[in-house]
């Protein structure tokens, strides 16, 4: 299929139990974050106790971010309020209408 492997963050104490959490593929201008469900439920435990299947988090690069989160905020569900990543991004979460989890996020220098 052509697709490249392009970030991946890993979790543990140690050698033995490090393991991968999440990776990001890419293939032309397609990039898909795929994320170990353990992981999505401590940095989102909304996800607790749902079912596998369907269930999807989307994650939508924009920016102003900031001016954007404040023209919604009191609109939609926030389910995580604008913060920093370590990853260097701004971004917040919110719940759409449908339940769908939805990133938004712009990459800040420095």
């Amino acid at each position: 299929m052509g697709v490249t492997e392009q970030k991946e963050v890993k979790m543990g104490d140690s050698a033995i139990e490090t393991s991968l959490t999440w990776a990001m593929i890419k293939k032309d201008d397609v990039e898909i974050m795929l994320q170990r469900r353990d992981s999505l439920v401590e940095e989102l435990p909304e996800f607790k106790g749902l079912k596998i299947g369907g269930t999807l988090t989307l994650y939508v690069s924009m920016q102003d971010v900031k001016s954007f989160y404040g023209k919604v905020k009191d609109k939609v569900e926030i389910v995580k309020d604008i913060h920093k990543t370590f990853y260097g991004m701004d971004e917040f979460v919110v719940k759409d209408l449908n339940g769908y989890i939805v990133y938004f996020a712009e990459a800040q220098n420095g």
